[in-house]
């Protein structure tokens, strides 16, 4: 069997966790069972992210290691590639310029959406993530930033819609004026990026994931920090995991106001899954949800 070109799903969509696995796996838990069946898709890639665009749960994008876009329209079952097209930053295109992994997807409904892309401009310079916007279902995407370009001064590792469909973004920046480097959460409103936190990343590292439910925000950390903000994202404080210091927590998501979850590994080896139960206060390790072999927790989704 080939991990890589082949995803799980449920046979039944009713409170769902999806997770993506580095296998290229994706696993739904419904309570505390889970029903399966394997589900083919076209690529041979890892899938990085997925993301379901309408409350019905029939559309739905996964991004892969080598710029594939996958897309469903039912629920999951089948899924077929994305002949998109690529808009330049200013309409410019530059023939140096090559595009990579899609690490993070987010729609707020079937036609509008955004996605991250590795973006290598040639040179010396190394690759780094672009922000890309579709309003046509993920058929034409516009670049909004390229690789390396300022969302506060920095490329973005992470993307997150709110409930508000206000787009957030984990990112990390160098400081002239102080010399260090910060991690950071910005927000992208009227298409003016604008700083909502900042954090030395010497004691909290970059982010990596973002989720929201209502006014609840929580955000998983290269690290062993959870940030968490209780107004829609304005402002942020930091949560210590309790993992040990060589762990990255890789993903975040919030099933309702209390319960969350985030994966993460530990020195690079073993991966685990966190559970909270009162709204990200505190975290304990969740044993229960891993239902097959020991999986690496690389996108965590609800629905």
């Amino acid at each position: 069997m080939n991990f890589k070109t082949t995803i799980m799903k449920t046979m039944t969509l009713i409170i769902s966790t999806l997770l993506i696995t580095g296998l290229s796996f994706s696993q739904i838990s419904i309570g505390g069972t889970s029903n399966w069946t394997q589900v083919n898709v076209p690529t041979s890639a890892d899938l990085l992210d997925i993301d379901f665009a309408d409350n019905n749960e029939l559309i739905g994008y996964i991004g892969t290691s080598n710029f594939e876009l996958l897309k469903t329209t039912d629920g999951g079952a089948t899924w077929e590639m994305v002949n998109k097209t690529i808009v330049p930053s200013g309409g410019i295109t530059n023939p140096n310029q090559t595009f990579g992994a899609i690490s993070d997807i987010e729609f707020s409904d079937e036609n509008n959406g955004f996605m991250l892309v590795s973006v290598w401009t040639g040179g010396f310079v190394p690759p780094s993530n672009g922000l890309f916007q579709t309003i046509d279902g993920g058929n034409t995407w516009n670049q909004i930033i390229n690789g390396g370009n300022a969302v506060s001064g920095a490329g973005a590792t992470t993307i997150n819609l709110s409930d508000n469909n206000e787009l957030f973004i984990g990112s990390s920046n160098y400081n002239l004026t102080s010399g260090s480097t910060n991690s950071i959460i910005s927000e992208f409103t009227n298409n003016t990026f604008s700083t909502n936190a900042e954090f030395d990343i010497m004691s909290v590292n970059t982010p990596t994931d973002i989720d929201f439910r209502n006014d609840l925000g929580l955000a998983s950390t290269n690290g062993v920090y959870i940030l968490r903000s209780i107004d829609a994202g304005q402002t942020w404080d930091t949560i210590n995991s309790g993992l040990d210091i060589n762990s990255t927590i890789t993903s975040i998501a919030i099933f309702d106001e209390l319960t969350a979850y985030a994966g993460y590994v530990s020195n690079g080896m073993s991966f685990g899954l966190l559970k909270s139960e009162d709204g990200g206060l505190t975290w304990n390790q969740d044993m229960s949800s891993a239902t097959f072999f020991y999986p690496q927790w690389t996108a965590v989704e609800t629905k």
